[in-house]
């Protein structure tokens, strides 16, 4: 499962990463109707967790942070939960480590062309996540369920229709992601440039993303 969570990560940062929008002439361009440091925390929740605050201040769409999700989660894939279940596990899973890493980006040069931002949270220690990940109560819970049901007969397609192993599934998930270890408070300074997002618009997008990416999901 660790090696299975690790790469999809992976998996996510790279598509989001080639996601990233293409730079545009900024002595042809307006000003961005949002702030370089609004834009940075989206990308920041986006890489950590999917679920930006914010998502238009960065020129996300609706289906970009639903793909997103989608490829961040996909490690689940083959596990019978229900649409509406990884939802919900998303959801919590987001509130909780966004709340946890406490994320603050500052504008710390208003440059007309390549404005800076300080980027500071604490990050998320992905490689170190599941160190107990066959010892975890809460997930030994959803594993011996889940047997029970197939002994009985149950195909992964009935279980993943099943209301009581659904709400066992959300509640045993959900503490589970909620005990991601973070590492000690950082700070990134994040260049930013004019780009389009993905609704064709004008806005600030780091540089480098993936620098971004790492640094959140404690990997730099």
């Amino acid at each position: 499962m660790k090696k299975i969570f690790l790469t999809a990560l992976l998996a996510a940062t790279i598509l989001l990463t080639a996601c990233s929008h293409d730079e545009q002439a900024a002595s042809t361009t307006p000003t961005p109707e949002f702030t370089a440091d609004k834009a940075v925390t989206a990308y920041a929740q986006l890489f950590a967790c999917a679920a930006p605050d914010d998502p238009k201040s960065a020129g996300f769409t609706d289906k970009f942070i639903d793909d997103s999700r989608t490829a961040m989660f996909a490690a689940f894939k083959g596990w019978p939960l229900s649409e509406h279940t990884l939802q919900a596990v998303a959801k919590n899973f987001a509130a909780s480590l966004k709340s946890r890493m406490n994320l603050q980006a500052t504008l710390k040069s208003n440059d007309a062309a390549h404005p800076t931002v300080q980027l500071t949270c604490k990050p998320a220690d992905f490689a170190n996540a599941f160190a107990n990940l066959n010892k975890d109560a809460d997930l030994l819970i959803l594993r011996r369920q889940w047997g029970e049901l197939q002994a009985r007969g149950l195909t992964d397609n009935a279980i993943s229709k099943d209301a009581d192993f659904q709400k066992l599934a959300v509640d045993s998930l959900t503490k589970y992601l909620a005990k991601v270890p973070l590492k000690p408070e950082a700070s990134l300074v994040v260049t930013c440039k004019l780009a389009a997002g993905e609704d064709g618009k004008l806005y600030w997008a780091p540089e480098d993303t993936e620098a971004i990416s790492k640094f959140v999901t404690g990997q730099k």
